[in-house]
């Protein structure tokens, strides 16, 4: 899965309350240098459960990695 994407920037946004399938870790163990955001009470559509904190990290993630 990883193959020539695993020197990439990834950052993956997901709500508290919607990782029933736990991709966060394996998200973590394919790509350990990504960054990975949880939303606090956040479900399917974490954008719409904080929308600043959500703008906040890609603006931060985007700038980081150009």
């Amino acid at each position: 899965m990883r193959g020539g994407l695993a020197d990439r920037p990834l950052l993956t946004i997901f709500g508290q309350f919607n990782d029933p399938l736990r991709f966060q870790p394996r998200w973590k163990e394919l790509f350990p240098t990504a960054r990975q955001l949880q939303v606090r009470r956040g479900n399917h559509f974490p954008m719409c459960d904080d929308p600043d904190l959500v703008a906040g990290a890609l603006t931060s993630f985007v700038q980081r990695s150009t």
